[in-house]
């Protein structure tokens, strides 16, 4: 009986947050799908993350068995291997090198290959003059997303604004710190592909939204235990997001998503119970992880936080 009332309880928040859309949303989705590392993704443009001279399994799956592909990264170097299967290796260069994908001679995926900077450059607990921290030296119950980062993501001035997925720009994820460029990120391609599912599905339902608003992405060890975290926080390691909706109007809280007139907790509490309604599909089995609302306070709105630790959590 209990479990009849939540379905329908959640049934009732997926029909409340049905809003009228202003015009049509994209979601930029490939007809194939680009396998790597253990990820899967057809969106338009596709971040790669890697080290200099990593080597990295690339392999295409087209709409049909005949489908055919052409491939170019001019940095680094690139081996055909089996059918529609290649091997690349990242330049020892550090930066973000473009590369396409094209298939049917016109569907075209754009990569975004970000060659990180290693660990090893940093002198203490800096990188280039930035302060990251110093990250516990054995992983959280020994898993292995709790492992420090080996390499990160140089922002600068001018490439802050670049796209690493379709909706999702690279300086959207910079910590709240203080300090001039460069900066650095530590940032996972999974919690980018968990953004732009959840980002497509509150699409679906009729609330448009480009992107979402996200008012906490990486966090450096030394910024987030100077805000009170505890040391594993999944925002240290690049896996989480503190996000909300901010449309209509754009004002820097969470939209009025249950239409009751007020921009409160009962929003984020909307938002929440999408979210754990789409985290019992099938196809939401690689996002899964973290899923937490808060309250607004006097420093920030209500908002959710979302993260791709691998396992399901709730608080």
């Amino acid at each position: 009986m209990k479990s009849c009332l939540k379905m329908t309880v959640l049934l009732l928040v997926m029909s409340a947050l049905e809003l009228p859309a202003a015009s049509a949303y994209q979601p930029a989705l490939t007809s194939f799908k680009l396998h790597y590392k253990d990820l899967c993704t057809q969106t338009r443009i596709t971040p790669i993350f890697l080290l200099p001279e990593d080597q990295l399994h690339l392999r295409l799956e087209g709409a049909t068995s005949a489908t055919r592909f052409q491939i170019s990264i001019p940095s680094g170097s690139l081996q055909a291997q089996e059918l529609n299967t290649w091997l690349y290796q990242a330049p020892k260069e550090t930066g973000i090198y473009s590369g396409e994908i094209i298939a049917a001679g016109a569907d075209t995926m754009h990569l975004r290959v970000v060659v990180m900077v290693p660990k090893s450059h940093m002198q203490g607990a800096y990188l280039n003059g930035y302060r990251i921290g110093e990250y516990p030296a054995v992983a959280w119950r020994n898993l292995a997303m709790y492992r420090p980062p080996q390499g990160f993501i140089e922002v600068t001035a001018e490439n802050q604004d670049l796209l690493l997925t379709p909706h999702f720009e690279l300086g959207q994820f910079l910590c709240k710190q203080t300090g001039g460029f460069p900066k650095y990120v530590v940032l996972q391609e999974r919690l980018l592909y968990k953004l732009e599912f959840l980002l497509g599905k509150v699409n679906e339902k009729g609330h448009r939204c480009d992107t979402f608003t996200i008012m906490s992405g990486y966090r450096t060890p030394f910024y987030n235990r100077a805000i009170g975290n505890g040391a594993h926080s999944q925002h240290c390691y690049g896996g989480a997001a503190d996000i909300y909706i901010d449309e209509n109007p754009a004002d820097d809280i969470m939209d009025d998503l249950n239409g009751d007139g007020r921009q409160d907790f009962q929003d984020a509490g909307m938002l929440f119970a999408f979210f754990e309604l789409l985290s019992k599909s099938p196809l939401f089995e690689p996002f899964i992880g973290g899923l937490a609302r808060y309250r607004e306070n006097e420093r920030h709105g209500p908002f959710i936080h979302v993260d791709v630790r691998g396992y399901s959590a709730r608080w």
